[in-house]
């Protein structure tokens, strides 16, 4: 399936079919990690429309891989349209980042308390006995 991605994605399609296939190659850079470097080829395709549609799915797929490929596009391009949507795709990228790196510390943190809970309870269970 990939290859007939690649294939409809290449030049001499229509532009819209290489812009759909562009974006169903994106959506399997999740499942399919071995793509990506392909895929970066796309940053620099001479539409502008496919040039937006891999910034788009490198934004989604959200890995901090991504952003010093998404900084050399805002660095070398010429479009601003491009240079805008590198921008925005850099911004929502660090922003998951750190939100997902917020969440892993409130989890550590919550099983921290349900730790000192746990033995806070033990310790009050032990004083009960020793007072009856």
């Amino acid at each position: 399936m990939v290859n007939i991605f690649k294939k409809y994605a290449s030049l001499g399609n229509h532009e819209n079919v290489r812009i759909a296939a562009v974006e169903c190659l994106g959506k399997l850079l999740k499942e399919k990690e071995e793509m990506f470097e392909d895929f970066l080829q796309y940053l620099k395709d001479r539409s502008f429309r496919v040039r937006i549609t891999a910034i788009k799915a490198l934004e989604e797929l959200g890995d901090k891989r991504c952003v010093p490929f998404l900084e050399e596009v805002i660095q070398n391009e010429l479009d601003g349209r491009v240079i805008r949507r590198a921008k925005e795709a850099v911004y929502k990228i660090k922003k998951k980042i750190e939100e997902k790196t917020d969440v892993k510390s409130l989890k550590e943190e919550l099983e921290k308390l349900k730790k000192e809970n746990e033995e806070l309870k033990s310790k009050i269970y032990e004083l009960e006995k020793m007072l009856k």
